[in-house]
Parts: C-alpha cells; structure tokens; sequence
C-alpha cells in the first residue's frame, strides 16, 4: 500500500526519536474504488492503516537492521496509537501521503515494537 519512502530519518520527528514519511501513487482502476462503496468509490479506510503498519514495519526493520522473517512488530502491550483520517482519498487524488512521529521504539529478544502518537 506504499510505493516509496521519501524521508526516513531516526533522530527526527517531534520527539527526536524518528520520523518517517511515505508515499502512494493513486491508480483510479485500482480495485477497492468499485468494490467499497456502491456508486461511491473510495478506499477503505483498513487500507490506509494497512499502508501506516507497513510504514512503521519497514522504519523498525531499518532501524534495528534484523531480518524481517526474525520479528514481527507491533505495538507494546498496553499502549495505542492514533490514526486521524483528513478527508477520503479518491480516484481523482493523484497521491496519498503518510506521515509518522515516533516516540519510541525498541527491540526484545523476541519482538520489535514502537509508541507513536501523530501521524
């Protein structure tokens, strides 16, 4: 659900602790804007958190340089984040940006995991 990174920077962002922003070219035949909603195309709002996790995924596979078949992120226990939707993303947009400040983020023997409040 992305199709590039444009910044990834892990002493950015409003907590100094990374930063990272990517980008989608909107395709109009894509197949979720005549499935969604009838004679109301538009993509799911599942599929912009989708293109956030793989977003965060690729910051903390990067960040801690494992092998991805090793880890698998997710949030600590207890902690959540928050995803704010501006507006639906339509066949007419040419491109869907998203951002992410995070917190923090670590690593386990076991898991990778991050706290994000803004994206």
């Amino acid at each position: 659900m992305i199709d590039r990174i444009e910044v990834l920077d892990f002493n950015a962002g409003l907590y100094d602790k990374g930063y990272i922003r990517a980008v989608k070219r909107v395709d109009p035949s894509e197949w979720f804007f005549h499935a969604h909603f009838y004679q109301d195309p538009v993509c799911p709002g599942s599929l912009g958190v989708e293109s956030f996790l793989q977003m965060i995924r690729f910051f903390l596979l990067e960040k801690f340089t494992i092998n991805p078949d090793e880890y698998e992120p997710g949030l600590l226990p207890g902690q959540s984040h928050q995803w704010i939707y501006r507006g639906q993303i339509i066949p007419e947009n040419k491109k869907i940006q998203i951002h992410a400040h995070i917190k923090d983020a670590g690593l386990t023997d076991r898991d990778i995991w991050f706290r994000q409040t803004d994206c």
